[in-house]
């Protein structure tokens, strides 16, 4: 899963998506993992790739009240770091997804950090 984490690494960084393409296999053996291997989401028995899954399924923010400086998500660790610069034109709240199911599943701690600048934020 090494070469899937660096690519959803590497989309967070530069801010391109990380649509996985292929949800499970449609005999297409023209990859580079063989005949035998599947690219999709779920192995030659249907049985879902948990490993797959655990690393596309990231905490990303679909909302942001701003211009986005750095993102990234440490799936080993469940760490999500967004920075952005807010846009008080933008009359909408910044949105944050984590599945609490996999990754914070023992819940998670929040922290933020307004600069000099003094906003209204709501959890």
């Amino acid at each position: 899963m090494e070469h899937l984490e660096l690519i959803t690494d590497m989309a967070d960084v530069y801010g391109s998506s990380w649509t996985y393409y292929q949800f499970k296999s449609f005999g297409d053996y023209s990859h580079q993992y063989g005949e035998t291997a599947t690219m999709g989401m779920y192995n030659e028995k249907g049985v879902l790739d948990f490993s797959k899954y655990e690393v596309l399924t990231r905490a990303y923010a679909p909302y942001i009240q701003g211009s986005v400086m750095h993102k990234y998500f440490d799936t080993e660790n469940a760490i999500f770091i967004l920075q952005y610069m807010v846009d008080t034109s933008i009359n909408a709240a910044t949105e944050i997804y984590l599945n609490s199911k996999e990754h914070f599943r023992g819940g998670y701690k929040f922290s933020l950090n307004l600069g000099e600048d003094d906003h209204k934020f709501r959890t």
